[in-house]
């Protein structure tokens, strides 16, 4: 990003079933940790419908520093 901003897109194995509802369950594990105050990326977006322009469910999140 312009501003050195780092993000990652994810998009859901194609062997996970049913895909919308794991993009669906891993926003909403993110969200309950972060309110449990642990460091995990905040989702800025995501779509659990794969008729977008994309083709597929995906989630975009902030990158943390760090290894993996």
């Amino acid at each position: 990003m312009l501003d050195d901003t780092q993000v990652l897109a994810r998009l859901p194995c194609p062997s996970t079933g049913p895909r919308q509802l794991a993009v669906a369950r891993e926003v909403a594990t993110l969200a309950l940790l972060r309110a449990h105050g642990l460091p995990v990326p905040r989702v800025y977006a995501y779509s659990t419908d794969a008729e977008n322009p994309v083709g597929s469910e995906y989630m975009i999140m902030e990158k943390l520093p760090g290894r993996p």
